[in-house]
């Protein structure tokens, strides 16, 4: 069972490229089937079956596809459990918002490659999925013809000068376990797996894709590719420093990756205070998401992955509500070609979903981004205040931008003004009105939000599972 999941959300995928005409039919098949998955892995024990529909399943711990290894254990299990409930959630949201979008039929073959990232083994073959994943993810991106793709293309150009890094890497330390004494081997693949990662991540000064594709991009697939890809590319990471611990052994490890997190948050509260483009803010709360997952995972061992992990899990409602908000002042004018001014009042739940996504995004109190980012800052405030007082401040520039946007989209527009021959020049269109579908979905996101907000054991729980298995130290 544990390469079917790879191999079916393939399979299906294909299925529904050719069924993708009928959107309503392929989009409720492609979300009925993630569920299906997500709760599969998220109720089912490795290695207990479960019979369902006469069928009985069991997710082995260990098993092969084509000659390599897939290892399924606690931790990628709730790693797939949260790529398949959030895919579903993403792609219901595609519908409503997105009049031509591909990210149904390719969003569910990437979840399967995206899930053979994290089960495949050795690592090196994880790195060549996940390019073909970041391959893929430039279709859905750009399904709007009118799009410009520079977008797509520096995001794919970043993730392939990636590639070669991790691909010599593992080349360097075969030739380090045949020549123990030959320390420049592992100091040459030390540098080049941390290269890697920074481009993967979007880490300062490699982030100049992070907030091209959130400005150009789909908002919906671009919401996907930050809460999937990103949450996968972070659990790599995490599997490399559990298979090469001497990567976080180094004695300026620490140091080193926490400069670069706050620098990246820093900068991207920094550049989000001046932004009046939904789509690219969201881009740069992402940057701030980033730097703190990274300053957490500088931390101490096990604490640190815990709070990183959960941060990876609060992202996508908050992506999801930001995506819905973006797509939604998209369809009532260009972001560039038309002032979006008042906008909010005509399209209330609209405006909702990118607060709610947004102050979430940014670890306001009450929502499902809070308990994780309180515990680091909690943490840093005994080991290092001035850096956490600066994260706090990287924060506050998010949300200075975040609030900006909102005043602009809820202030009364200014009323035409006659012209010198005495007319008043004609009203403009009225904005399309929200639909109840969309206001239900957006409804249940936010309290969904709040829910997580109020209860944050429900995400702890799993943060902490994947915190023991990918401990950096005891």
């Amino acid at each position: 069972m544990t390469a079917m999941l790879v191999l079916l959300p393939i399979v299906m995928a294909g299925l529904l490229f050719l069924l993708r005409r009928w959107r309503a039919v392929s989009v409720l098949l492609a979300t009925a089937f993630s569920l299906a998955l997500g709760l599969i892995l998220l109720w089912v024990p490795a290695g207990e079956p479960l019979r369902l529909f006469g069928l009985e399943i069991v997710l082995s711990g260990e098993t092969t596809l084509l000659g390599r290894t897939l290892v399924l254990n606690p931790a990628t299990q709730a790693a797939g459990a949260l790529l398949f409930l959030s895919g579903a959630v993403f792609f219901f949201l595609d519908w409503q918002l997105e009049r031509e979008g591909l990210l149904v039929p390719i969003g569910l073959g990437l979840l399967g490659l995206l899930v053979g990232v994290l089960l495949v083994r050795p690592l090196i073959y994880a790195a060549l999925l996940l390019e073909l994943v970041a391959a893929l993810t430039v279709f859905p991106i750009h399904a709007d013809p009118r799009s410009p793709v520079r977008a797509g293309l520096r995001y794919l150009t970043f993730f392939t000068l990636a590639l070669p890094g991790l691909m010599v890497s593992h080349s360097l330390l075969d030739l380090y376990a045949m020549a123990p004494d030959q320390t420049q081997f592992l100091y040459v693949a030390t540098a080049l797996i941390a290269f890697s990662f920074a481009l993967l991540l979007g880490v300062v000064p490699f982030h100049l894709w992070v907030p091209a594709v959130g400005r150009d991009g789909s908002p919906v697939a671009v919401a996907f590719l930050f809460s999937a890809t990103g949450g996968v590319v972070w659990f790599l990471l995490l599997d490399y420093l559990r298979a090469y611990p001497w990567l976080s052994g180094y004695a300026e490890w620490s140091t080193a990756v926490s400069a670069l997190g706050m620098a990246t948050a820093v900068i991207g509260g920094l550049l989000a205070t001046a932004r009046q483009e939904p789509g690219r803010l969201m881009g740069y709360m992402v940057m701030v998401d980033t730097g703190l997952m990274l300053v957490a995972l500088a931390q101490a061992g096990r604490v640190g992955v815990e709070l990183g992990v959960a941060m990876i899990l609060a992202r996508p409602w908050g992506l999801a509500l930001m995506a819905a908000g973006v797509a939604g002042l998209r369809s009532r004018g260009s972001e560039l070609g038309r002032d979006l001014t008042g906008v909010g009042l005509a399209a209330p739940w609209t405006t909702l979903a990118l607060a709610v996504g947004g102050l979430s995004l940014l670890g306001f109190p009450a929502t499902a981004g809070f308990a994780p980012r309180w515990g680091l800052f909690r943490l840093l405030a005994h080991s290092d205040p001035v850096m956490a007082l600066l994260l706090l401040l990287a924060v506050g520039g998010a949300l200075i931008g975040l609030l900006r946007q909102l005043n602009q989209f809820l202030q009364t527009p200014p009323r035409p003004l006659e012209r010198l021959d005495g007319e008043t020049p004609a009203e403009e269109t009225p904005l399309p009105a929200e639909g109840f579908l969309l206001a239900v979905t957006i409804l249940v996101l936010a309290v969904g939000v709040f829910g997580l907000g109020l209860f944050p054991q429900l995400l702890s729980d799993a943060a902490a599972g994947a915190g023991a298995y990918f401990a950096l130290s005891p």
